[in-house]
């Protein structure tokens, strides 16, 4: 990677599609600057690769299915939100 190039905020403004394209395609970092504040865009690490799923996996997936089908949930979101609801925090005395 270069040097950092300065812009002005209108410069980004005016051209995110030619910032943007410079720091992911050309792995430049450009520094944004307003009012005295910078802000700064740097090209973002590649994420890591996704292992695949194994036949276990899948299987201990589809084993949850209907894990639920007893929770009655209309008391289960009552109860939400009177939990919601109360305080657990003693009182404040001034």
């Amino acid at each position: 990677m270069s040097k950092p190039e300065h812009i002005t905020f209108d410069e980004f403004a005016a051209n995110l599609s030619a910032v943007f394209e410079r720091v992911v395609h050309e792995q430049e970092i450009v520094v944004v600057e307003r009012n005295g504040v910078a802000a700064v865009l740097r090209p973002a690490e590649a994420a890591a690769p996704r292992q695949a799923k194994s036949k276990a996996d899948r299987e201990a997936f589809l084993s949850t299915f209907g894990a639920w089908e007893d929770v009655d949930t209309e008391k289960f979101i009552k109860e939400n939100y009177e939990q919601r609801n109360r305080s657990i925090r003693p009182p404040v005395e001034l």
